[in-house]
């Protein structure tokens, strides 16, 4: 059984949980494309860092899906760049919470700042973080983290992860109060009346 609960970052949306988990190990890693995605570039990137800093109960896997014209490059960039950042961090073993929110806060920033034209481009990632017997999940964007749960004769499926997507009401304040407006497809495109999202 695992026990899990919502750490706050400072924007007051989730951005990392904390997991406890029993068993020290992972298994059976899969990943599915779907027939219709050969058609298209694929803008994926993924990466698996093992014993961090040298300690071997330290591990970090991610998974960061790129969009727009630019978004391999934007996959890619956030792939090296994070977890170059947690491996460098000298608070990682001491407070792994505080050094996963500042390498995200730092490489969103970076990424800014980058030749990397990102104003129509980005990437969303997904990512865990291991240490010891507890699993730090961070996520931006629409990919979830999921973990197999036994129960009794069943497998479940528990959901370890939230996706930061506009139309969570709590979502959609927090993108507001950063100045933004929330709209669909059509409202951009003047087919359908503008209107409050997320409430």
């Amino acid at each position: 059984m695992c026990s899990w609960k919502v750490l706050p970052d400072i924007y007051h949306h989730q951005m990392a949980t904390r997991v406890t988990i029993e068993k020290r190990s992972i298994a059976n890693a899969n990943t599915f494309l779907h027939k219709d995605a050969v058609e298209r570039e694929n803008q994926d990137s993924f990466c698996i860092k093992t014993q961090i800093q040298g300690n071997p109960n330290v591990h970090f896997f991610g998974v960061f899906d790129g969009h727009g014209p630019y978004g391999t490059q934007c996959s890619n960039f956030v792939e090296d760049r994070l977890i170059e950042m947690l491996s460098s961090d000298s608070t990682l073993l001491d407070d792994p919470f505080k050094a996963y929110n500042s390498a995200f806060l730092a490489t969103n920033s970076e990424l800014h700042n980058s030749e990397i034209d990102e104003t129509m481009s980005g990437t969303i990632a997904i990512t865990v973080l291991v240490v010891g017997d507890t699993l730090y999940v961070a996520n931006v964007g629409d990919s979830r983290a999921v973990v197999a749960v036994k129960d009794g004769d069943q497998i479940l499926a528990e959901d370890l992860s939230e996706d930061q997507i506009p139309f969570r009401k709590d979502e959609c304040g927090r993108v507001k109060l950063c100045g933004a407006r929330v709209l669909i497809v059509d409202q951009v495109e003047g087919l359908k009346e503008c209107s409050n999202l997320g409430r």
